[in-house]
């Protein structure tokens, strides 16, 4: 994972603005984790530009109920 991303993942379950995409400079980032392991709530989460499609995935996350799902992940991202 590029190192730009770490200023934007920290700020993840914070309830914070993300603030902008470290590649476009654009204030268009979304996120969502998505369960893959419905027992025990383990799955990924995803960070992206709506802009530019630069994103950075975490993996092996215990996804919180009352954290945003995701049904899918867009296409097209550049991770």
């Amino acid at each position: 994972m590029n190192a730009k991303w770490f200023p934007v993942l920290g700020k993840l379950g914070k309830h914070q603005p993300l603030g902008e995409c470290p590649f476009c400079h654009k204030e268009s980032l979304d996120y969502g984790f998505k369960v893959v392991n419905k027992d025990d709530k383990m799955g990924f989460g995803i960070v992206w530009c709506k802009d530019c499609h630069h994103a950075a995935q975490l993996s092996r996350i215990k996804v919180e109920d009352d954290t945003k799902k995701l049904e899918d992940v867009p296409e097209k991202l550049i991770v």
